[in-house]
This record gives C-alpha cells, sequence and structure tokens, in this order.
C-alpha cells in the first residue's frame, strides 16, 4: 500500500474518523426522527381534546411541518436523495396539512 500513497495506520485512522462521522449522522437522523414522532404524538392528544381552540392546531401542524422538513433534510444529508417523502409517509402518519406547508416558513 505505500506503493499508492497509502500507509496502514493512516488508514486506520480514517476508518475510525468515518466511523465517528457515521456515528454522528445516524445520531442525527434519530433525532429528526423522534423529534417528528413526538410533534405528532402532542398532535394526536390536540385531536383527543374537544376544547381546543383552532389557533392551537395551526401552531401544532407548523411544529409537525417544521419537523418533517427537518427529517427529510437530515436524511438528504447523509446520502438518501431520492424518495425521503415517500418514505416517512410509509413510516409516520403525517397529516395532510403538514405536508402542505412543508419547506414554508413558521408563522
Amino acid at each position: 500500500m505505500e506503493k499508492f500513497g497509502l500507509r496502514a495506520d493512516r488508514t486506520h485512522k480514517n476508518n475510525a474518523i468515518e466511523l465517528e462521522i457515521a456515528r454522528e449522522q445516524a445520531s442525527a437522523l434519530g433525532m429528526a426522527g423522534r423529534a417528528l414522532r413526538l410533534s405528532l404524538e402532542r398532535y394526536q392528544a390536540f385531536l383527543l381534546n374537544v376544547e381546543n381552540e383552532r389557533n392551537d392546531s395551526e401552531t401544532l401542524i407548523q411544529d409537525i411541518s417544521d419537523k418533517l422538513w427537518a427529517l427529510i433534510l437530515q436524511r438528504e444529508f447523509i446520502g438518501f436523495t431520492s424518495g425521503n417523502l415517500e418514505w416517512v409517509r410509509a413510516n409516520y402518519r403525517i397529516p395532510e396539512q403538514a405536508i402542505a406547508k412543508m419547506g414554508s416558513t413558521s408563522s
């Protein structure tokens, strides 16, 4: 390997760095997924309470939309470049209103 400019100890260090990067990516992806799940749970709890106000609903929908956008971006950042919305929709019950707002700025 010396012939190609690759020394065994240097490759080992690179592998350790790549492993650490992969761990951080997996952690960030997990945090984004958990944040979306918690936002969806808050919305479901909101729907069970009949005395809620419409403004609260809009706030929760926007929060879900923001978390959805963050999860899709995180998936793209780590290399999942296509089918992200389809994957999320298959694995999470996302309200259509949140999908419609996805990527818009919070108000």
